[in-house]
């Protein structure tokens, strides 16, 4: 699996590569032979159109884009990634986008599992945004005062929905 460069960003995609979108499609059982006519470029559009709204959520608690950081690994070694729950929301919410407008005739348990997908991602993303689950590695912006820390502020109300 080569490494896959957001040519907007100058960093590795927040999905990973292409490949890990389509063993997400794969799950939900569609054609087989449809889902091997996308190209690795349609793919690369849904992945940083996710980016952009991922970065576009969080732009007001973190410095965007977020950037990966060393993980030491169990052998000793370290290992450059991003926030495990960044890179989970940013696949189902890219393979989600994918398959609600290239597959718009799926069969409603899969049309169900798509919006899921989305739901999920978003809520997931929202929950970022509290000051009780960061991300690791990332730096906090401080949404009340430039000079007073994330830490010290109080917390942001919850919301519903995205």
């Amino acid at each position: 699996m080569a490494v896959e460069i957001n040519p907007r960003t100058g960093q590795v995609y927040y999905a990973g590569s292409y490949e890990d979108i389509i063993r997400i499609c794969k799950v939900l059982n569609i054609d087989g032979g449809r889902l091997s006519k996308i190209n690795p470029d349609r793919i690369h559009y849904f992945m940083d159109l996710v980016e952009q709204l991922v970065d576009g959520y969080l732009e007001e608690y973190y410095f965007t884009p977020i950037r990966p950081y060393n993980q030491v690994m169990p052998d000793g070694t370290t290992k450059l990634q991003f926030p495990g729950r960044l890179r989970k929301v940013a696949q189902y919410w890219a393979s989600g986008l994918l398959l609600q407008t290239e597959f718009q005739a799926l069969e409603p348990n899969a049309n169900e599992a798509v919006q899921m997908y989305i739901e999920d991602s978003k809520k997931e993303t929202f929950q970022m945004t509290f000051y009780n689950q960061r991300l690791p590695g990332q730096s906090m912006k401080s949404a009340t005062s430039r000079t007073m820390p994330p830490t010290m502020q109080p917390a942001m109300p919850p919301s519903e929905s995205l």
